[in-house]
């Protein structure tokens, strides 16, 4: 979670507030953070929705920013993620250009569906340079991603019934069906150390 943090505060975007939600796990380093970091404390996990869902109603933001405890974000990622999503009204989420740690290539560039009706990782272990046009995907990954508040309000959130996993399948389908769009940002590139909380299953 430190390293998280500490990629917060170089942040490029100027204009926005930290709040990290903890399920029960290890302490939080504000101080690693940028200033003013708030801590929502829950004695037990749970879950990866209802934790989004939370720290949504302690903001009044007009976006809403994801990142996992996992994950570390480059300077420009907020900024290249609110230049997006701020052209259209109708664009309620932006996928981040999700990296694998090292050289092991790409995490996610969107998500997809499979035709067994799973989500999956657009692009998932290809080649970073693959993924570098800006455009139209299905709906990001949860692990790094930007939504729009009326559209979180207006699809109700994430369902918190979904515990781990799949939380953001759902959250997309019900925006996409509900006319909303989601743009891929490559310019907002994330490094994510795939289930290094959560443990590969």
């Amino acid at each position: 979670m430190r390293a998280c943090l500490e990629s917060l505060r170089t942040q490029t975007y100027p204009d926005f507030e930290v709040i990290v939600v903890n399920n029960g796990q290890q302490p939080v380093p504000t101080e690693a953070g940028p200033p003013g970091v708030q801590v929502i404390a829950n004695p037990h996990n749970v879950g990866f929705g209802a934790a989004i869902n939370q720290g949504m109603r302690a903001s009044q933001a007009e976006f809403v920013a994801t990142l996992n405890d996992d994950a570390t974000a480059q300077p420009q990622w907020l900024e290249a993620l609110m230049s997006a999503i701020t052209q259209r009204y109708e664009i309620g989420m932006c996928a981040s250009k999700v990296l694998l740690p090292g050289s092991e290539g790409l995490d996610s560039a969107g998500m997809v569906l499979g035709a067994d009706g799973s989500s999956r990782q657009r692009g998932h272990r290809e080649p970073p340079a693959n993924y570098s046009r800006a455009e139209e995907v299905f709906f990001p990954s949860g692990s790094a991603a930007l939504y729009r508040r009326d559209m979180l309000e207006e699809t109700s959130g994430f369902d918190e019934s979904f515990f781990l996993y799949c939380e953001d399948t759902d959250l997309g389908l019900r925006a996409r069906w509900g006319g909303w769009e989601c743009r891929f940002v490559p310019e907002a590139v994330v490094e994510h150390r795939y289930s290094a909380s959560a443990g590969r299953s």
